[in-house]
C-alpha cells in the first residue's frame, strides 16, 4: 500500500466505480491488499468516506494493472445510479447549473477533501478551476 499519511478522505460514492473497475482486473501482487481494502469499503454506506490513501492506492493500482491508459477518462464518463453520494443528490436537485456548481464547489470536501474547486464568472465565460491539496501526491489517472 502508499506510504503515505492520510491527509484527507473522499466518498465511498467517489470509488464505487473504480472499484467495480479494479473487479474486472487480474490484480497479481496487489491481490491481498485490495481485496482487503474491497471488503471493507463494501460494508460502508455510500455517505460514508474512506481514508485518500486507500483511494490513491486503488488508483495505484489501476495505473499499473490496467491496459487502457485513458481509464480515468472512460470511468469519469460513466454516469451510474447506484454510486449517486450526498453531493451528486443535492447538485441534481438545483433549478439552475449556477445553483448546482454553486453546490458542487462549495461542498466538494463531502466527496474529496484533497480538492479545490473555483469558479470565475466573467460575463459570459465561465471558468472552473480545480486545484489539489499540496499534502497529497494525486493520481494523474484521476485528474
Amino acid at each position: 500500500m502508499l506510504s503515505m499519511t492520510d491527509t484527507g478522505f473522499v466518498s465511498v460514492a467517489a470509488v464505487i466505480d473504480l472499484i467495480e473497475e479494479l473487479n474486472t482486473l487480474d490484480l497479481g501482487q496487489y491481490e491481498k491488499d485490495l481485496q482487503w481494502l474491497l471488503k471493507k469499503i463494501s460494508t460502508l454506506d455510500l455517505s460514508n468516506r474512506v481514508p485518500i490513501s486507500d483511494y490513491f492506492y486503488f488508483w495505484e493500482v489501476m495505473s499499473n494493472q490496467h491496459l487502457v491508459p485513458e481509464i480515468g477518462l472512460l470511468l469519469g464518463q460513466k454516469i451510474t445510479p447506484s454510486s449517486k453520494g450526498v453531493l451528486a443528490n443535492w447538485v441534481s436537485q438545483k433549478s439552475t447549473l449556477r445553483e448546482a456548481l454553486d453546490t458542487f464547489v462549495n461542498n466538494i470536501s463531502l466527496m474529496n477533501t484533497a480538492e479545490n474547486w473555483e469558479i470565475n464568472n466573467d460575463g459570459d465565460i465561465c471558468t472552473l478551476t480545480i486545484t489539489f491539496n499540496p499534502n497529497n501526491e494525486y493520481p494523474i489517472m484521476a485528474i
